[in-house]
């Protein structure tokens, strides 16, 4: 695919739990999977989904991901605006999470655990709900449970920013606007964290292949082998899937036993480049 660059805003955009593909409507003349642009495309492009604005310290807009259990899939994903908080929970109560926890930091900023609890509240009944103990010891939270995802004997939640497992606790380590967060169900015992680069791209139905790359955020290393829209992922970690005819979102996750299933890529179909107008 010829990669052309466009000017863009990114939307916040949530992925539907438990699916590896997944098309839904999207008007051909105005493109919508997980980026918004500020001109209509006229050619194929692709590139990272980012988060739109920015927002004054110490809160934050940032990209979220949450990844359940198998059965549950992915909970939440897209940007999440948040700031500095008190987080309540059924088994933890009412405790402060600004970052300034355990003496971590000097002043209040956004935290992994700020972002969990605003996401948990958008929408009308909120998106999911969660639970965490506190411990006073460690003056933070530890996550139980995030939607129908509970903790177990030897499974457990774990929290990572920019693909790499945080060195602090969820009340304590600051992210900010630029920052990817995620909460990972039985993170410590995957092979390896998945994750799909470009985060999106733009097509002309049925026109040519889209390729991408599946890496493991750990250790840096492609990974062959994933599954991605009913491909796989070669030596070099490459995945090419046609475009389909059908114009319309598509969102596609890279998935591979043993492994955490990898961020959406969002792939926006039009009918036409020419035919792309307001």
């Amino acid at each position: 695919m010829q990669l052309l660059h466009l000017v863009l805003l990114a939307a916040c955009a949530a992925a539907t739990p438990g699916q590896e593909k997944r098309p839904k409507h999207c008007p051909h003349d105005i493109a919508t999977c997980g980026v918004t642009f500020t001109a209509h495309p006229t050619a194929s492009s692709s590139g990272s989904v980012t988060c739109a604005s920015s927002v004054a310290t110490p809160s934050s807009n940032a990209r979220l991901r949450i990844e359940g259990n198998d059965t549950e899939g992915t909970i939440f994903e897209g940007c999440i605006v948040a700031g500095p908080r008190e987080i309540t929970t059924a088994s933890g109560g009412t405790h402060n999470c600004d970052g300034t926890n355990g003496g971590a930091n000097a002043d209040p900023g956004t935290v992994p655990t700020d972002q969990l609890d605003a996401a948990s509240k958008l929408g009308e009944g909120g998106s999911f709900s969660y639970d965490a103990v506190y411990y006073d010891s460690f003056d933070d939270f530890f996550i139980t449970r995030i939607g129908a995802s509970a903790q177990t004997a030897d499974q457990f939640w774990g929290i990572l920013v920019n693909g790499q497992f945080t060195p602090t606790g969820g009340c304590q380590f600051e992210v900010g606007t630029g920052d990817e967060t995620l909460f990972a169900f039985d993170a410590f015992s995957k092979e390896a964290l998945l994750r799909v680069t470009p985060g999106y791209a733009v097509a002309e139905a049925g026109s040519g292949s889209v390729t991408v790359t599946v890496t493991d955020t750990l250790a840096g290393d492609v990974v062959a082998g994933a599954g991605f829209g009913g491909a796989y992922t070669d030596a070099e970690g490459h995945a090419t899937v046609s475009v389909p005819t059908a114009p319309g979102c598509y969102e596609l996750k890279a998935t591979k036993t043993g492994a955490l299933r990898s961020n959406a890529f969002y792939l926006t179909v039009v009918d036409s480049f020419s035919s792309c107008r307001k």
